[in-house]
């Protein structure tokens, strides 16, 4: 005999009386409905369980670092490369395996030997200190760098948006190995000044000759962040940055010094947060140098300030 599972309209208001919200979750083999995570939110938990899972990795390498008896040791640990997908993939960083993390990258930026000795793009590489520069992890990367001779060292790179990413890249734009975050600015701007004050080159890039991979210098690379009015973005121009760089995938570097340049993405404003930050970095002594155009534009605004207060003059202060 075969019974079947009838729900007239009685029958379901009384059910609505008798227990509220048991309709919505309940079918006739009694067989709970889950309610589906919307994409946003999935994406949100997912970026988040990342950060969490990269800073557990850092302090991991800080405290082997810790221990390590040399300088020359120190760095070969910050500058180690690791595969940056098999991290995303540990549910807990006590799962990590050091062997499995160096399996299909390489110390080159660009190409890695596989287990059969063949050329393959080092897509997945990073290496820790070049995830503490992107993690903005000020308090690892000040501590790290009194060991690193060369911070310009392509060794020290990791893989950005389509091309490998110097320490620069990541200074200026802190979003990968993923996009979606709020970038600690102050952690980020102080990052920018301890690379510059060991000589970081702002216009230096990965070169190759291999079909598909970009090329963009440090301030013009990325595809995410958005460059207006962005504190990273005048730092850089004072420590170097070329403002017409061009970029990777038409992006470019969107600066324009011009004041009141039509059809320029900066106007006036710009221009004043690049001399007031200017004016704040000299007087902390920074090593800042800036190219001969933005020099220029610096001499501009100041002749233009030294004008405005001079127009002050004829002021008398009353008794």
């Amino acid at each position: 005999m075969t019974f079947k599972c009838i729900l007239t309209k009685t029958t379901a208001l009384a059910l609505v009386l008798l227990a509220p919200g048991a309709l919505a979750t309940a079918t006739c083999d009694d067989t709970p409905v889950v309610e589906k995570e919307d994409f946003a939110t999935r994406r949100t938990r997912e970026f988040a369980r990342l950060e969490n899972l990269y800073g557990q990795y850092l302090d991991k390498i800080a405290f082997q670092v810790r221990i390590c008896q040399s300088d020359a040791a120190k760095e070969e640990l910050i500058a180690r490369p690791f595969n940056i997908e098999y991290l995303k993939s540990l549910s807990s960083i006590d799962d990590f395996n050091a062997d499995e993390a160096k399996k299909g990258v390489g110390p080159d930026p660009i190409v890695y030997m596989n287990e059969e000795q063949q050329g393959r793009i080092n897509l997945n590489k990073f290496t820790p200190i070049a995830l503490a520069v992107a993690m903005s992890r000020a308090d690892l990367v000040e501590v790290w760098l009194s060991f690193v001779p060369n911070v310009n060292d392509h060794k020290l790179s990791g893989w950005g948006y389509r091309q490998p990413y110097t320490l620069a890249h990541f200074a200026v734009e802190p979003l990968y190995p993923w996009t979606e975050r709020t970038v600690p600015m102050q952690a980020a701007l102080r990052i920018l000044n301890l690379l510059a004050a060991k000589g970081l080159d702002l216009q230096d890039y990965v070169s190759h000759d291999q079909m598909g991979i970009y090329t963009g210098l440090p301030l013009g690379a990325g595809n995410h962040r958005p460059h207006t009015m962005d504190p990273l973005t005048i730092r850089a121009l004072l420590y170097g940055a070329d403002p017409k760089a061009p970029g990777t995938s038409s992006h470019g570097t969107r600066v324009r010094l011009e004041k009141q340049s039509e059809g320029g993405y900066w106007d006036n404003d710009f221009v004043e947060a690049l001399y007031t930050d200017a004016k704040k970095q000299v007087k902390m002594n920074a090593p800042i140098r800036p190219l001969e155009t933005v020099a220029k534009t610096l001499e501009e605004q100041r002749v233009e300030e030294l004008a405005l207060l001079q127009s002050f003059s004829f002021l008398t202060v009353q008794d």
